[in-house]
């Protein structure tokens, strides 16, 4: 009888702690997206939908890099490298030849890989920036838009109202 009563006991213990860890991890994935539109398409990634990779690299130079790596299952990709990364802040890319840091969008079917360009005479005024909204050292949040451009198929694609809120891997 003893056993007859306890094994409901058991059963609903094992149901709560499945049921809590079962919350946390899915909490885990929620946590992370990055969210755009391009070209008015809406375009959404998160640990479920496809890849998330967010990093800081410590750099030959010495300066800390970060990286972020961001590709859907249907193999739409946005990618971003800021060198010399200081936190949060807004960072920008083709406003001069020495600001090595890029930012790209990129799918491999058709393939095509667009990138912000820099500042041509004659293209007008284009913005691409990215701002650090948020840095915990754990969590990365932002938002960005750019330009991106395909020197084989000489096209555009517009990248804009992006948002990301990303765990950062430790340090390497």
């Amino acid at each position: 009888m003893k056993t007859l009563s306890a094994t409901p006991c058991l059963l609903l213990i094992c149901a709560t702690l499945l049921f809590a860890c079962s919350d946390d991890h899915e909490a885990l994935y929620d946590e992370q997206f990055l969210t755009a539109n391009i070209n008015a398409e809406k375009y959404t990634v998160n640990s479920t939908s496809g890849k998330v990779h967010c990093e800081k690299i410590l750099a030959n130079y010495g300066a800390i890099d970060l990286l972020v790596k961001v590709e859907s299952h249907s193999g739409k990709n946005i990618e971003f490298r800021i060198l010399n990364y200081k936190g949060k802040g807004l960072y920008s890319f083709g406003d001069n030849p020495m600001n090595k840091s890029w930012i790209s969008y990129s799918e491999a079917s058709p393939p095509g890989n667009w990138t912000a360009p820099y500042r041509v005479p004659g293209l007008g005024d284009i913005t691409n920036r990215l701002e650090i909204t948020d840095d915990d050292g754990t969590i990365i949040k932002g938002n960005f838009e750019f330009s991106g451009y395909e020197n084989s198929q000489f096209s555009w694609r517009s990248v804009s109202q992006g948002n990301f809120n990303l765990r950062v891997r430790p340090m390497r």
